[in-house]
């Protein structure tokens, strides 16, 4: 019904408040609609594409960028504006983003005859989630994921700097 996924084009995004948004939202949107069984009903996957050092390419607009008619999944595509990556309103910019990504899919669907995706209750899972983040119930989570994400990344850091000392390039 509803998948969410990010790719973030650096490290320097580690604990960032669109990176703790995104996973708290991923995890409350996980429990609210349960388990999803591949093809069983039309779905949609929004990726938000944060850009960064990395240099990654990330989408110039939100779009429908890829559609299974096998699995009944729509890809959505979000570039996430630098601005936003550091904003108190990165909740609210991925709750919005998910609402139209569901509008969106409501439309791909009915186009591609594949089915029809219940944007009505893609929707309320999406606020189901919201309510549950306002709760406070996903702080200790994303904090874990944080902290788990951060070590990894001085752990990259110090193998990357290890490797160069001994005359490594890559």
């Amino acid at each position: 019904m509803i998948t969410l996924g990010a790719q973030f084009g650096g490290p320097e995004q580690d604990g960032s408040s669109i990176d703790m948004a995104i996973l708290s939202v991923m995890d409350a949107i996980r429990d609210a609609r349960g388990e999803r069984i591949k093809g069983a009903e039309p779905a949609v996957n929004t990726v938000f594409y944060v850009p960064g050092s990395c240099g990654l390419p990330v989408p110039t607009k939100m779009e429908a960028a890829r559609f299974s008619r096998k699995q009944k999944l729509l890809l959505v595509a979000v570039p996430v504006p630098p601005e936003m990556i550091n904003s108190p309103d990165a909740l609210d910019f991925v709750i919005g983003t998910l609402h139209r990504a569901n509008a969106i899919a409501a439309e791909v669907f009915a186009k591609k005859n594949v089915g029809v995706f219940d944007a009505e209750r893609a929707d309320a899972i999406v606020e189901k989630a919201k309510a549950e983040i306002a709760a406070g119930r996903y702080e200790k989570q994303v904090a874990d994921a944080i902290a788990k994400i951060s070590k990894r990344t001085q752990d990259a850091v110090a193998t990357i700097a290890k490797a160069k000392e001994g005359g490594a390039e890559k």
